[in-house]
């Protein structure tokens, strides 16, 4: 597929987040080669993403990149692609369909403010989600009664609190909802920072993060709104402080202290905000006694003395190269520095005490190597990294680094360490599509027992090339009769079903029908199977 086709098919949602990235400028660094593309990206969790794409020509192939999401195409690979397209000038043009939130907008912007104002009131007085988000957005508006703005945000507070608390507690998706009211609260703080009026949006701040964390214990919080909740509150009192409000760095020094927000790990959130607040050596000194308090010994630390007191920074770093964090902190600004041979120096002083997640400074350590030029070292480093993890990543930079001769020595042993979907997704990245077919042969078995593995093996026969596609097919289709021994119920049926569809797409249609006709005789009881089946076979012929 060509790069602007796979752009057009790309979710919004996933386009604009890929296009975000590429105009921040997080892509670090990209590289074009003859069989693809390796970009690295600046990430949100980590410091940095890989992301490969396999091309033949001008054809994307494949992608894959080392963030976590599990979807198709991710943000970093969209990236990647737009910036492969802006330096090759291949327009973008995606079709731009209005949605039902674009169509109301386009109302609101037309109706008469009066019209406007009449149509939320009488809706006020039932839809009690539109009220809740109007009391919260635009709290500073209401009047409640009280004599001061504490008392008044702790009432809109409580009045918000009262619709979702049932028998004393807050269920799952209540919960998700009360976070989503709250933080329409903290928004209308962040208003009343741009309108000047500091002192009211400090107050609405203290206040979510006090009520919250109070109301924390009778909550179901699994789905996470205490970490939004929290993260946007204290964004905010960041913004109040560099706005001049000097009153913040005492309140968090003070206020993280409570026992309560250590509790529900709240305290992480205090010392993130004072870390990034302190600016000055006096104010440093505060918040690394609050840290020591806290017995937060870590990058957080690594970071106030790296910019207050640098001389105890290199003493700290080399002390707690135990420590993960930290030492992870400090490999990481000694190669934004180049400082390419301290690094490795340090790095291997971190190994050589055995450090949890030790894959993460071998990575490290491979990516100085490369840097420093001394290509051998940095790929048995890889090498080792594959041995201890078994990421395929891992094995291509070592393959970027390899000689011939190396590779297909290399390739011997990693092969004979394989089996299963592992070696086939190797021999899918080797190309090596006869060997495939064969470890398919293997795992019939597994494909007969199991509609997920079954859905794997449709996943690599659509990779194969087509003089080897038919024998993928007639493994899987002969392997999935067993499939049907022991599963008689109809949500089965229709699951299968699904799955057979992705082979349609790659198979010729009058061999799909004759094995579902083959699948109604071996099974002739089973009314359901042969309804779902005729169903479906009505529907292929109607998308003609």
């Amino acid at each position: 597929m060509k790069v602007e086709e796979i752009l057009k098919k790309v979710p919004k949602r996933i386009f604009d987040r890929g296009k975000e990235l590429l105009e921040e400028e997080r892509i670090l660094e990209i590289d074009e080669g003859k069989n693809g593309i390796k970009a690295r990206i600046r990430g949100s969790y980590r410091s940095e993403y890989i992301v490969r794409i396999k091309m033949k020509d001008t054809d994307i192939i494949d992608w894959n990149c080392t963030c976590p999401y599990d979807g198709d195409i991710c943000k970093h690979v969209v990236a990647v692609l737009l910036e492969v397209a802006r330096s090759r000038n291949i327009e973008i043009k995606r079709r731009k369909r209005k949605t039902k939130n674009d169509l109301a907008e386009e109302i609101v912007d037309k109706i008469p403010p009066e019209e406007l104002k009449k149509f939320v009131k009488n809706f006020l007085h039932f839809d009690k989600s539109l009220r809740d988000a109007l009391l919260a957005q635009f709290s500073y508006y209401a009047d409640v009664g009280t004599k001061s703005l504490e008392a008044k945000y702790n009432a809109i507070f409580r009045n918000l609190l009262s619709r979702y608390k049932k028998d004393g507690f807050i269920d799952y998706y209540d919960a998700i909802d009360f976070g989503n009211q709250v933080e329409r609260m903290i928004s209308s703080g962040e208003i009343l920072l741009k309108m000047g009026n500091l002192d009211e949006a400090f107050i609405i701040a203290k206040t979510v993060i006090r009520n919250w964390t109070k109301n924390l214990n009778n909550m179901d919080d699994s789905a996470g709104p205490t970490s939004f909740v929290m993260s946007a509150a204290f964004e905010l009192l960041v913004n109040l402080y560099r706005a001049g409000k000097e009153e913040v760095f005492n309140f968090l020094i003070e206020e993280g202290k409570k026992q309560i927000y250590g509790d529900y790990g709240i305290d992480f959130d205090f010392a993130d905000a004072l870390v990034e607040i302190a600016d000055s050596p006096e104010k440093a000194k505060k918040v690394l006694s609050f840290l020591e308090m806290l017995n937060f010994n870590d990058g957080r630390k690594a970071k106030l003395l790296l910019k207050f007191f640098p001389e105890e920074y290199e003493k700290f770093v080399k002390e707690q190269a135990h420590n993960w964090e930290i030492a992870k902190f400090h490999i990481e600004k000694l190669m934004e520095e180049k400082s390419y041979e301290k690094a490795l120096n340090y790095v291997n002083y971190v190994l050589s005490l055995s450090p949890p997640y030790r894959d993460l400074f071998l990575s490290h350590k491979a990516t100085v190597l490369k840097k420093l030029g001394k290509r051998e070292e940095a790929l048995q480093t890889y090498l080792e990294l594959f041995a201890l993890t078994r990421s395929f990543n891992y094995i291509l930079e070592a393959k970027e680094l390899a000689s011939k001769k190396e590779w297909k020595e290399i390739k011997k042993k990693i092969k004979k360490s394989l089996h299963g979907f592992p070696l086939i997704e190797f021999l899918l990245e080797e190309e090596d599509y006869e060997e495939i077919v064969e470890e398919l042969e293997k795992l019939k078995d597994s494909f007969g027992n199991d509609l997920e593995f079954f859905k794997k093996g449709v996943s690599i026969v659509k990779k194969l090339p087509e003089e080897l596609r038919n024998k993928g097919i007639e493994i899987l289709l002969d392997s999935s009769f067993q499939l049907f021994k022991t599963r008689t119920y109809r949500d089965f049926y229709r699951k299968f079903l699904s799955a057979l569809d992705e082979i349609l797409k790659i198979s010729d249609k009058e061999r799909i029908i004759n094995f579902l006709m083959k699948l109604i005789e071996s099974y002739p009881t089973r009314r359901a199977l042969r309804e779902e089946i005729e169903d479906y076979l009505y529907k292929i012929e109607e998308r003609k």
